[in-house]
């Protein structure tokens, strides 16, 4: 699989210091970004796969809750341009200067959220599981529709923060409710995407803007998250959805 290098979309780059993203559907996905943008695309990316690995990278709750609260602290010396060394995510957050009010307030939240996946056992509907992932993920569409240089509508933002939720949930869903003991059927999850995904849709009314495709085409692949239970990957299929969605314009 490909790695996003950031020093490839960086032409402000002031170090060596190369931030690579491990993930297939922001690799895939950034090349259909708008061109002047990709640099703050790729650091929102990676910042996103850094938050959303803390849960699977610890053993114990307390430490996700220390490592979280390390990005908060991160995350607000990188909004006030003093990136904490060595970090080239945050050191490109810094630099692209996207951490605005609104998308911290956004991330604080999302924080918050983040926190309940240290605890899956006291997750235990398809419809809570949903709400928490939604208010975890949020803050990526929030933050990639902040780099829109015209205003955005409110039903743009409230249906993409949706699709963020039921993509997040196709795509994790499963494997939290085993870590939660069963609690959650895989039926149950699935029927509860697409009852989301419809309310997504109906929400958004349409296609959205070609820049807003652009940075949140990953969301269209949620449909196809959903329907594959092997675990097996699918790039092929995953090249031919992004490329409709951006054809057509829908994300739903």
């Amino acid at each position: 699989m490909s790695r996003i290098d950031l020093t490839t979309y960086d032409t402000h780059a002031q170090s060596d210091d190369a931030m690579t993203i491990s993930d297939e559907d922001f690799n895939l996905s950034l090349p259909y970004a708008p061109a002047g943008e990709r640099a703050a695309v790729a650091a929102f990316y990676a910042l996103a796969f850094e938050l959303r690995n803390i849960p699977a990278k610890v053993k114990e709750a307390p430490i996700g809750e220390i490592r979280l609260q390390w990005w908060r602290d991160a995350l607000g010396a990188a909004a006030g341009g003093n990136p904490p060394a060595g970090h080239p995510v945050l050191q490109a957050l810094a630099r692209e200067n996207v951490l605005s009010a609104g998308v911290m307030t956004a991330l604080d939240e999302a924080m918050d959220a983040r926190a309940m996946f240290l605890y899956a056992d006291e997750i235990n509907s398809p419809s809570a599981l949903l709400d928490h992932f939604q208010r975890a993920e949020a803050w990526l569409t929030a933050a990639l529709l902040s780099l829109s240089r015209g205003a955005v509508s409110d039903s743009v933002q409230r249906g993409c923060a949706m699709l963020a939720g039921a993509y997040a949930g196709a795509r994790w869903g499963r494997a939290l409710c085993e870590r939660a003991g069963g609690a959650i059927a895989a039926g149950d999850l699935v029927a509860e995407i697409s009852a989301r995904r419809t309310e997504a849709k109906n929400i958004l009314n349409g296609p959205v803007a070609a820049d807003v495709a652009g940075r949140l085409v990953f969301l269209s692949l949620t449909d196809a998250y959903a329907r594959r239970d092997d675990g097996a990957t699918f790039p092929v299929v995953k090249r031919l959805i992004l490329f409709r969605s951006m054809v057509t314009g829908r994300l739903d």
